[in-house]
């Protein structure tokens, strides 16, 4: 949230205050705002991950809207196969990051939302089969498609109006445009965090129970 943050100490996470005084030795990290991170699917016919390096940054600059030099590139690995490789990228213009870093000078570690949420689904969404995961903060909307602990599609929105009727709409629009690589009969169901999970919704399809 905009006031508390999450401190790793000594192998413990601790939820505390902005104002409140790091522990000695934290580890502190932060996630760019979701609508900030464009993310791009890829398929090389490389294995190797020297090749892959090198073939990737020619490859994935058509796929963002700005050049090779003024944005930040990662990647994950989605599956090898014979003779290539599928990946999920995550890309950001350099202007907003700098912007960020400027209001969060004191960051370690610095990822994209859409990673930690595939994380959080991976570790307390245990299905074998597709399903939704939606997640509000602040005014940002982000869905994803998650299948076997992987990020398989991804939209953010900015929503204006966060009133029931406003974020349902969203909700059907951005989960049925994801559910268009994968038959909707397939989806095992939708979560919904941050700030959703306080509101009852309408949602595509049936929600989730989630471990505690």
């Amino acid at each position: 949230g905009p006031d508390r943050v999450a401190v790793l100490s000594e192998n413990e996470v601790k939820i505390q205050g902005e104002a409140e005084p790091w522990p000695e030795k934290a580890i502190v990290a932060a996630a760019l705002p979701a609508d900030i991170v464009h993310v791009r699917f890829l398929i090389l016919p490389v294995t190797r991950k020297k090749e892959l390096e090198e073939l990737l940054p020619f490859q994935a600059e058509p796929l963002f809207p700005y050049p090779q030099e003024g944005g930040v590139l990662t990647y994950q690995i989605l599956e090898k196969r014979d003779n290539e490789t599928e990946l999920v990228l995550f890309g950001a213009h350099v202007d907003p990051i700098a912007a960020f870093l400027q209001k969060h000078p004191s960051l370690d570690h610095l990822f994209a939302p859409q990673i930690a949420l595939t994380a959080f689904g991976a570790k307390y969404v245990h299905t074998e089969r597709p399903y939704l995961l939606f997640h509000l903060q602040g005014s940002i909307l982000t869905a994803l498609l998650l299948h076997k602990k992987r990020l398989k599609g991804a939209f953010t929105e900015q929503i204006q109006e966060k009133n029931p009727e406003r974020l349902e709409v969203a909700l059907h629009k951005m989960g049925l445009a994801l559910a268009r690589t994968t038959p909707l009969k397939e989806l095992e169901g939708s979560v919904l965090t941050g700030d959703l999970a306080d509101l009852t919704l309408q949602i595509p399809v049936e929600e989730l129970p989630i471990e505690k």
